[in-house]
């Protein structure tokens, strides 16, 4: 119903922006909507989960977000959203995408992918669009660009743009500064990404897209998070996105990331995106939604606390199992030593009857006992030697992991009781 609500109203203001269009008269004041297109240098990137997450984290702040699939090679968010389209054609039978002969500005060719989010894919029909004319796509994305910002009503806060990897035709018009207000360039994390990001620049200098370009590092490992600002030497970059484990399940499920309810680092890593990529623009939305979420935001911290405290505490643990194996032996052998000796002193006094200290060690002069005490002397001695070499030896391995832990716990423990603002700034040297 709200889908149909929504198609109605829309048909309403496209049929009054035609009008005016075609008189060249305009309606009132231009509304105040923000383009941003997402390109990459190569294939595999992440692009499309990118743009897909931040259209999503926008939509949950309460914007209206339309995302563009201009994507005329692999469709890549047309495929990723291809349940929700399916969905959306048993309603409306006579859809056209954006790369598709048929395609005229009609609310019905938005597919809605949540209450504030839609989208306007590359086609609906599945036919071939890498050959689409290049005049229709421009002139199809200059009519939805203009409709957008001459309606009376803002009707959508932000349009992104997915476009093809690589250098193409499409991609060459998304990027003019007609389009496109802001352009993020997503790239993998090596030099050989790095070397495209300034090919790419330098294909497109025509656009002017330097002033207006963003470089956003994906699929960056934990590890090496740290060492992104020595990548690439430019000064207009975003907050890299780390992928964990998690992340590529969930991506290889076609489901972002993004854990609203719980929270994780990749919610975390689109959190610090937005503040740098937007702005003033959302700052009032975002900070209400990070205080109402303040315990999500935080639980990565927590987790990353526990795990570190957990294993400081297996490493002492483990240090005194090896001391206790190392103990055993000497104490074994002690108490053997002390054992044969009560033995011998009682046999002694009952044979003999005598409380002569000369004889309470009569009994030692027997060969065998002789043998058994030097054997258990032996092992005492042996014992107590690989116990301070053993001990020099796990205080070494030990004591440098030990003292990283440490510090890291009380990096974290000032964390747990950190605002929000100052855990968004951590490791801001990193990536600004």
């Amino acid at each position: 119903m709200e889908n149909m609500f929504l198609s109605k109203l829309l048909r309403q203001k496209f049929t009054k922006w035609q009008k005016n269009h075609l008189t060249g008269k305009k309606l009132r004041k231009e509304a105040m909507m923000k383009t941003i297109s997402f390109i990459s240098a190569k294939g595999g990137s992440g692009k499309t989960i990118i743009t897909a997450s931040i259209a999503d984290f926008l939509g949950k702040l309460g914007k209206k977000v339309l995302i563009i699939d201009s994507d005329g090679s692999t469709n890549g968010m047309t495929l990723f959203y291809l349940k929700e389209i399916r969905e959306h054609i048993t309603s409306y039978k006579k859809c056209s995408g954006i790369l598709e002969d048929s395609f005229k500005i009609d609310a019905i060719n938005y597919t809605m992918i949540s209450e504030s989010v839609f989208l306007l894919p590359a086609t609906y029909e599945f036919v071939n669009t890498d050959s689409f004319s290049v005049s229709s796509f421009e002139q199809n994305l200059n009519s939805i660009i203009d409709f957008h910002k001459q309606n009376e009503i803002e009707t959508f806060d932000y349009v992104l743009i997915d476009c093809q990897a690589g250098v193409d035709i499409h991609s060459e018009i998304v990027v003019k500064d007609s389009i496109s207000d802001e352009i993020v360039i997503v790239s993998e994390f090596d030099p050989i990404s790095a070397a495209g990001i300034e090919r790419l620049k330098g294909l497109f200098h025509k656009e002017s897209i330097y002033n207006r370009s963003w470089v956003l590092l994906n699929k960056v490992l934990p590890e090496l998070a740290n060492t992104s600002n020595d990548f690439l030497e430019i000064t207009r970059y975003l907050p890299p996105i780390i992928w964990t484990s998690e992340v590529v399940k969930r991506y290889s499920r076609k489901e972002l990331a993004l854990d609203y309810e719980l929270g994780n680092e990749y919610t975390l890593n689109i959190v610090k995106l937005l503040k740098v990529l937007f702005g003033k623009e959302i700052i009032k939305p975002l900070n209400a939604w990070l205080n109402s979420r303040e315990e999500i935001i935080k639980k990565p911290i927590y987790d990353e606390y526990l795990k570190l405290q957990e294993e400081y505490i297996e490493m002492q643990k483990s240090e005194k199992a090896g001391l206790y194996s190392l103990i055993l032996p000497i104490i074994v052998s002690i108490t053997g030593i002390v054992t044969v000796i009560v033995t011998v002193i009682i046999t002694t006094f009952r044979i003999q009857n005598t409380t002569q200290i000369s004889d309470l060690f009569l009994g030692l002069n027997n060969i065998w006992l002789s043998t058994f005490m030097s054997f258990l002397f032996g092992i005492a001695t042996i014992s107590i030697f690989r116990f301070f070499s053993k001990r020099k030896q796990l205080s070494t391995r030990n004591e440098f992991r030990k003292e990283i832990l440490l510090e890291s716990l009380k990096e974290l423990e000032k964390l747990k009781h950190s605002d929000i603002e100052k855990i968004l700034r951590r490791n801001k040297n990193n990536f600004a």
